[in-house]
């Protein structure tokens, strides 16, 4: 099975549970939208303008929703590999005009200068990590002084259970092959204008490490594109909560995000 075939089929069993069990990823989702805001204010652009905004890798609506509490006369598309993501969205759409469609974000089905906004979140760490071919595709989607901004899960995320994952199994477990900061930076400087970069962290606290790996599972991304052949017993389970556990008898996990944009000459 190809890696989208198996990032696809993944995602799609997890269309119904993605929003419960996806803290980190909506807490990343709430400050891309702040980020966004801020983007506009800077142009003194009215919230109330009729924004065509797209969203690469919508999932189940989370963006969706967030996004018209701010900017409630907006045009809105979401994208996802997985239909069954979008039929998710649908059923709970905040806009009835909103739309969403099963498509491939390395070649957009929308015409040129289509969108005044694109947005993507908690996604582009499912791409691949030297080549952006996305990016030439949102480039292409945008209008002229479109804004681009987006997240993505980053390296450093989830670390402190892969470092323990590794001391206890003598063997290397991943979840993503996060994408090359230095050359998203810099083909996104030479395509955009005005770019902005930030790192934000994240952490989920977890009463043992089974609820952990049912989050991972309930997000889709358990069987995507895990990496590691050891099989967790019941004995290396507990061995890895006892060094990950805090004084306050916890498990800490956290996460990294890169936040990114730009605007289209």
């Amino acid at each position: 099975m190809s890696f989208k075939k198996a990032v696809q089929s993944s995602f799609s069993r997890a269309a119904e549970t993605y929003k419960d069990f996806s803290e980190a990823q909506q807490k990343a989702a709430d400050d891309l939208v702040r980020l966004l805001l801020s983007r506009l204010a800077e142009q003194a652009t009215a919230l109330d303008t009729k924004f065509s905004i797209l969203d690469i890798g919508c999932g189940p609506g989370v963006l969706e929703a967030k996004l018209q509490k701010h900017l409630p006369n907006m045009n809105y598309v979401g994208i996802d590999l997985s239909h069954m993501m979008t039929l998710e969205a649908d059923k709970t759409k905040t806009l009835s005009s909103s739309n969403f469609v099963a498509a491939d974000m390395d070649s957009l089905p929308f015409q040129n200068d289509s969108f005044d906004i694109v947005l993507s979140s908690s996604t582009l760490q499912w791409s691949q990590p030297e080549t952006f071919p996305w990016m030439q595709e949102v480039h292409r989607v945008l209008r002229p002084s479109g804004i681009f901004c987006f997240n993505h899960m980053s390296e450093g995320s989830l670390e402190n259970f892969y470092l323990t994952y590794q001391s206890v199994c003598n063997d290397f477990f991943s979840l993503h092959s996060y994408p090359n900061q230095v050359l998203l930076e810099s083909e996104l400087k030479e395509m955009f204008l005005d770019c902005l970069f930030e790192e934000k962290n994240y952490q989920k606290v977890y009463p043992n490490l089974m609820d952990f790996l049912r989050d991972i599972q309930k997000t889709g991304a358990r069987s995507a594109s895990i990496k590691g052949k050891t099989r967790l017993t019941k004995k290396k389970i507990l061995k890895i909560e006892e060094k990950l556990r805090n004084t306050e008898g916890k498990i800490p996990i956290d996460y990294r995000f890169c936040f990114a944009s730009g605007k289209k000459a």
